[in-house]
């Protein structure tokens, strides 16, 4: 019986030690594993750093390059000479466009008024301008004529976001509009 257990102990013993060997085996084995997947994560992670650090010096080079656009486009706007078009609701309004057209023009404007009256046309009176450096030219206007008894108010369409819709516009470019609630004051 003692040798019986000395025998079982022993046939434990290898297997404890076999079993012991095969879980060292793995776990070298996979220390390697995760090691070698550690170094191409970390080369990846060097890779994507250098994609990140050119993106980013891209994205410099192109918001520079916007900038000086931006004040190309400024200092071109600064050269135009301001222009108002001016729009009536009907034929009684059409004395009092002109007469704003020409003053507006002795003031230094490109002014063109409307060969007839608009079909579709606001209720009230605007002056109306398409990009926020205009805002305060459109507010000298609205002062301008003032004097001749049109009164208007300012509408900005700066911040439309469909710009498609309001066609062409320029900046320094203006529009009065003399809606259906406007009677001209001689």
């Amino acid at each position: 019986m003692i040798e019986d257990t000395k025998l079982q102990l022993a046939k434990t013993s290898r297997r404890s030690a076999v079993y012991s060997g095969v879980g060292l085996f793995v776990l070298i084995g996979s220390l390697i594993f995760s090691a070698a997947q550690l170094r191409s994560l970390s080369a990846r992670r060097s890779q994507l750093l250098q994609e990140i650090q050119g993106l980013t010096a891209e994205k410099n080079k192109e918001q520079e390059t916007l900038k000086k656009m931006k004040g190309d486009i400024a200092y071109y706007a600064s050269q135009v000479t301001p222009s108002v078009d001016v729009y009536y609701a009907n034929d009684g309004q059409r004395p009092k466009a002109n007469e704003a057209a020409e003053q507006l023009k002795k003031l230094g404007y490109d002014v063109s008024v409307d060969a007839g009256p608009l079909k579709v046309i606001s209720q009230n009176t605007y002056v109306r301008y398409f990009f926020t450096d205009d805002k305060e030219l459109a507010e000298q206007v609205q002062q301008q004529i003032k004097s001749l008894g049109i009164n208007a108010q300012v509408q900005s369409f700066a911040e439309e976001p469909d710009r498609k819709s309001l066609g062409y516009v320029r900046p320094k470019a203006l529009e009065l509009w003399l809606g259906k609630r406007y009677v001209p004051v001689s």
